[in-house]
């Protein structure tokens, strides 16, 4: 049994509305913020292989922060460059 029908069983009348109306369950990304969910549609691959682990992620090989969606330098709001650092330097592995 997953964790979300444990949980449910445990804090829910078993005849009440929630647990009569269950259709199912869902799961999202360990970390579950946008950035990770959202590119782990779009690739396929978990945040811990994609490497996008949230809005703004430090890159050692330009030694800067970078909010990622934005392409932007965290601190400076500066516009990194045309091409996409994450994508740069995290490899672009989509699936389709």
């Amino acid at each position: 049994m997953e964790w979300a029908s444990v949980l449910l069983s445990v804090n829910l009348d078993e005849n009440g509305f929630f647990n009569t109306h269950l259709a199912g369950t869902y799961s999202s990304t360990f970390p579950s913020t946008t950035v990770a969910a959202t590119t782990s549609i779009y690739n396929g691959l978990t945040p811990c292989e994609h490497g996008w682990l949230g809005w703004d992620c430090y890159f050692p090989q330009i030694d800067r922060n970078v909010t990622v969606f934005l392409n932007i330098d965290t601190e400076s709001g500066e516009k990194m460059a045309d091409e996409s650092v994450a994508w740069k330097y995290y490899n672009d592995r989509k699936t389709y």
